[in-house]
């Protein structure tokens, strides 16, 4: 099994077993890039932890406008919230920006495996506690910061975005036109 896995775990304060069993729900997949994991309106049957390369989220408008709604960069938890939690159709697609790989984890595993394993449960806790707050920071920056803030503050807490993902799609995740982006980078 690989080291990768078990290094996203080394706080969950597991026993051996138990430890081992939660690393067994884990799928290797090498995923080609453009590959839709997950398309609007299906069942969110996983969620996947990217070991290497960028996948986002993201929406389409009423308008038929593409958005990104965030990236996920090696040792994040890509994860359609609505689909996987309240078994509803997804609200959002997941999708790779480069060649990936990826670990998955099946809901059916997730869900057994959360019955019996306090620990792993408050550790999940935690990790979605953080990841919302960061959500929240963020969508509250596109209603509060300016668009050049927005976009310096992507480039030092997430260049590899940056480097690896096309220019609309950082445009529409920071709520900006790809004209706005581009006037951002060449006066920076």
């Amino acid at each position: 099994m690989s080291a990768f896995i078990e290094s996203i775990y080394t706080h969950v304060g597991l026993g051996a077993a138990e430890k081992q069993e939660l690393i067994d729900l884990h799928y290797r997949r090498d995923i080609k890039k453009g590959t839709d994991l997950l398309k609007l309106g299906e069942n969110s049957d996983s969620y996947w932890i990217v070991e290497k390369g960028l996948l986002r989220s993201f929406v389409i408008s009423p308008t038929g406008d593409d958005i990104t709604t965030n990236f996920y960069e090696p040792r994040e938890i890509a994860m359609e919230f609505n689909g996987f939690f309240l078994r509803k159709r997804s609200l959002e697609a997941i999708q790779s920006l480069t060649d990936c790989v990826a670990w998955e984890v099946s809901f059916k595993g997730f869900s057994e495996f959360m019955k019996g394993n306090g620990p792993f449960g408050t550790w999940g806790r935690e990790w979605m506690v953080s990841y919302l707050v960061k959500r929240q920071q963020f969508h509250l920056s596109v209603h509060t910061n300016a668009a050049r803030d927005r976009y310096e503050q992507l480039l030092k807490e997430r260049p590899e975005v940056i480097r690896l993902s096309p220019l609309k799609h950082i445009a529409s995740y920071l709520g900006i036109t790809d004209s706005t982006l581009s006037r951002l980078r060449r006066h920076l």
